[in-house]
């Protein structure tokens, strides 16, 4: 059972939490990590605590280990999402539902960053790997014993597949043209993946019927453009 915090150290606890969230959002994870431990040293089970050490995780990932570092962020969350209540569980699922969108969207980004700008085979591949990975993470959570937990981390999924579609079928992503070309064969992994995600997007307003829109036009014009690939 946790202990009560004196009134000096409940002070001393809001001051930890306050430079610790100012200090995340600068982007300085190992200036955010060292006051996430001044926290928990007054309040082990600190939910600000327990919240900024999955963010952290889950934004620290060195290359190639960007899902792995996601996945353990969300096992992280996992008692938050289950335990709060109210007001604060409210408050808590918002910051988790923004935190979730950043560290998942700075993998997508920086493959399609890399696509424009060399449009190379292996940059195709990446980012089709990414995408790829993306979908395996969200039907690996979302099949936990645990249904509520499952539901919790589709929902995540779910709003942020249109922020990454948006990006990989943007109107300046290029579509490679070469007939046998290992660029444009590649680029057609990409759309294929692109589409599986499209399926997975409800389609209950205008921007998601758009975006869903523009990945099936983008693979229309593609096979046009390139009619010696088979479509998938």
């Amino acid at each position: 059972m946790a202990r009560s915090l004196s009134p000096a150290e409940q002070e001393l606890l809001a001051l930890y939490t306050r430079k610790a969230y100012d200090i995340y959002l600068t982007g300085n994870l190992k200036e955010t990590e060292a006051q996430v431990r001044r926290i928990q040293e007054l309040n082990p089970g600190d939910v600000n605590a327990v919240f900024l050490r999955g963010a952290i995780c889950g934004r620290g990932a060195r290359p190639g280990e960007e899902m792995k570092s996601i996945g353990k962020a969300l096992e992280i969350w996992r008692p938050l999402d289950s335990a709060l209540t109210g007001e604060a569980h409210e408050l808590m699922a918002n910051a988790m539902a923004e935190a979730f969108s950043v560290m998942t969207y700075t993998p997508v980004e920086l493959a399609v960053r890399r696509w424009n700008v060399y449009l190379s085979a292996s940059a195709a591949e990446e980012l089709t790997d990414t995408l790829d990975a993306l979908l395996a993470l969200d039907d690996s959570c979302s099949e936990s014993k645990d249904p509520s937990y499952g539901k919790w981390i589709h929902e995540q999924f779910k709003r942020n597949y249109v922020f990454w579609l948006d990006e990989v079928v943007s109107v300046d992503m290029a579509v490679p043209v070469g007939g046998e070309n290992r660029v444009v064969r590649s680029y057609s992994h990409v759309l294929d993946a692109a589409c599986r995600m499209a399926e997975r997007i409800p389609g209950s307003n205008h921007s998601e019927v758009s975006v869903k829109n523009r990945v099936m036009e983008t693979r229309r014009r593609y096979l046009e453009l390139n009619p010696s690939i088979p479509a998938s």
